[in-house]
């Protein structure tokens, strides 16, 4: 009986109480799930920048020219927005002989989409990747 009376008590005192704490704690999960999309996004714009030099430099090394090098990177790459894309291949084709280093270098300006991020990160991450391999 004294149990019972108390556990009332306790009930009707706490009404609100996970009410309050959900709407503490809605905006931080927010966030949370904000933040892993956001990495999501930037990790496939790591991966997609990664790729596109890797095949960019493949084709190079088999005698490709540059427009062809930088058609092949953007064709791997249409994920990602071809403005903020820039493609740098050296040496130049008539440098190329059999046995040189060729190095495709892609550089992409990633965007962060969330305003809270953005403020925490800056509008803007730097995406490069530079890949060297021997000319055939």
């Amino acid at each position: 009986m004294i149990l019972c009376s108390l556990r009332r008590k306790l009930v009707r005192g706490s009404r609100g109480q996970a009410l309050v704490e959900l709407a503490l704690l809605i905006p931080v999960l927010l966030i949370l799930l904000l933040g892993v999309f956001e990495f999501g996004r930037l990790f496939n714009a790591y991966m997609t920048v990664q790729h596109a030099a890797r095949e960019g430099c493949r084709i190079g090394v088999l005698g490709a020219t540059d427009a062809e090098i930088v058609a092949v990177v953007e064709s791997n790459a249409v994920t990602l927005n071809p403005a903020e894309l820039s493609i740098a291949i050296t040496p130049p084709l008539e440098s190329r002989t059999s046995g040189t280093i060729m190095t495709v270098t892609v550089n992409y300006n990633f965007r962060v989409l969330v305003p809270v991020i953005s403020t925490l990160l800056g509008s803007g991450l730097p995406i490069r990747s530079a890949l060297s391999m021997r000319v055939e």
